[in-house]
């Protein structure tokens, strides 16, 4: 079967993180398996067992590879020795770093690098301001020129990485952030003409209308863009006049803007534009109809300007609104955390996913009610079902409300525990937890010990009187045992002792 899948992961010689020294990571037990959804393995982990920083390996190894292949860049940003096993359509891979020497093989045949196949997309999706992926400089409207004169990029700006967080170039982080990035993937997809057809599915699956209406309004300096003498002459005694204490984090973009005279002659065009409008007023609103994609011919062309206008504190977003199909609508900006989360991070991964992409998704439920945890994989699969089943999801979560949604023809459990000593203990679960309760989670994938609910103790505790003292109250015991067999249980749960030796009783002395 065509597919893109990692098998195993193993690392030596890393001082930064030791406790991975020599531990084999598996992802995936049949590499085979037919499915109409694309493959997820979930880790599970406490804190401290290095969830995060494995994804960031991942990210390194990979993004090392592509730049080994397309530019020949022999740095690389992982300094360890690592092997990686992993599938692409029908040929398995082996890539074998020694530090010294990089060593490849494709079904068992040693190869050159520019033979190897990599994921066609690797993507990084967290939604913390501490996450751990490396991020890149955003190329719709970047003010920072390089030496050479060409916009600055980092090492990780490719073809192959996408960066799906909160986090900027520069470190900051806010939930805004998630909704600008958004916007910056959606302009880039339409622009390219790469329109994913899930985007519209992204909508429909949270019971959206696919309409997105995005508001920009003149902030301060708004007297700038409209007056009759701005030039590129006046722009630029009007940035040498700025103070720097009065015009806070925009300054150093006004200041690069300087350096960058494409920008500056592209901005008084823009300027001129906007004050040859029949229609002279602000806010401007742009409705995008994700059914009828003429309707971002107009966006597209003016988005870039906006977006400069924007890191130069002249322009903000006003209200981006999303459209209920029960006639309400609600602005994503005044939205919960949890509702921005979901919305932005599945929008901006239906951006840009492809069909044999690695996705690592890095604790996908913070911010999110457990109501939208236990529906979130449910969600993964309605939305790139079919379309993008030779895909491969990895996870990382403390999430309990994840595990009983996997399913088991497309899914791996993966437990990271630290031993008394600090040491890395993996464990497999080889069998479906779909469906499970969340007791039964907590219990065998977490290790934690919960009560089930004051009720039920009772009955619990009431049967094993019954039998106990050879009750003939066998309408009770009934009872209860009846209420029992409405609870979803696993072969494993010691409950299924007791209500056999309460049937058994039954049968016994009815």
């Amino acid at each position: 079967m065509n597919n893109f899948r990692i098998i195993e992961f193993k690392i030596w010689d890393y001082k930064q993180y030791e406790k991975f020294e020599n531990v084999t990571f598996n992802f995936s037990e049949e590499i085979d398996c037919d499915s109409d959804f694309p493959f997820i393995t979930l880790i599970i982990g406490a804190n401290a067992t290095g969830k995060s920083r494995l994804l960031r390996i991942l990210v390194e190894v990979f993004n090392d590879l592509y730049k080994l292949k397309n530019e020949q860049s022999s740095f690389f940003s992982f300094k360890g020795g690592y092997k990686i096993v992993y599938k692409f359509k029908k040929s398995i891979f082996s890539i074998e770093n020694n530090k010294y020497e990089l060593i490849i093989y494709k079904n068992d045949r040693k190869i050159t690098i520019s033979k190897l196949n990599l994921p066609e997309k690797l993507i990084a999706q967290s939604y913390s301001i501490n996450d751990r992926f490396p991020h890149q400089i955003n190329n719709y409207s970047n003010l920072r020129i390089s030496p050479t004169g060409s916009p600055l990029k980092s090492r990780y700006n490719n073809s192959m990485y996408e960066y799906l967080g909160i986090r900027t170039f520069n470190n900051m982080a806010s939930a805004t952030g998630h909704i600008t990035r958004t916007i910056d993937i959606l302009f880039n997809a339409f622009s390219s003409g790469n329109v994913n057809p899930s985007i519209p599915i992204v909508f429909e699956t949270l019971n959206l209308i696919p309409v997105l209406s995005i508001e920009y309004r003149f902030k301060s300096y708004s007297s700038m863009i409209g007056n009759e003498r701005f030039s590129e002459k006046y722009l630029r005694s009007f940035i040498d006049n700025l103070d720097e204490k009065k015009v806070g984090f925009s300054y150093r973009n006004f200041k690069e803007l300087l350096n960058n005279p494409e920008l500056l002659k592209d901005l008084v065009e823009y300027a001129e534009k906007l004050r040859e409008r029949k229609n002279n007023r602000f806010p401007i609103v742009f409705n995008l109809d994700f059914t009828h994609y003429e309707s971002f011919e107009v966006f597209i062309s003016e988005y870039k300007m906006l977006d400069l206008l924007r890191k130069l504190n002249l322009v903000s977003y006003g209200e981006i609104m999303v459209y209920r199909k029960n006639g309400s609508s609600f602005d994503i900006n005044r939205g919960s955390s949890g509702e921005i989360n979901v919305f932005t991070s599945l929008i901006s991964l239906a951006c840009v996913i492809e069909d044999y992409s690695l996705i690592l998704i890095d604790e996908p439920e913070i911010s999110l009610h457990p109501n939208w945890q236990m529906k979130y994989l449910d969600l993964v699969y309605s939305i790139f079902h079919s379309r993008y089943t030779n895909t491969h999801f990895v996870i990382c979560t403390h999430s309990h409300f994840l595990v009983s949604d996997l399913k088991s023809d497309s899914s791996y459990l993966l437990t990271l525990k630290n031993d008394e000593n600090n040491n890395l203990l993996l464990n497999t679960i080889p069998k479906s937890t779909y469906g499970w309760t969340a007791e039964e989670v907590l219990y065998t994938v977490f290790d934690v010990r919960s009560t089930r609910n004051s009720f039920f103790e009772f009955d619990l505790n009431k049967l094993i009187k019954l039998i106990n003292e050879s009750s003939n109250d066998l309408d009770e015991i009934k009872r209860i045992l009846d209420k029992f067999s409405t609870i979803k249980l696993s072969d494993e749960d010691p409950l299924n002792i007791i209500i056999e030796k309460g049937n058994k009783y039954i049968q016994e002395n009815a």
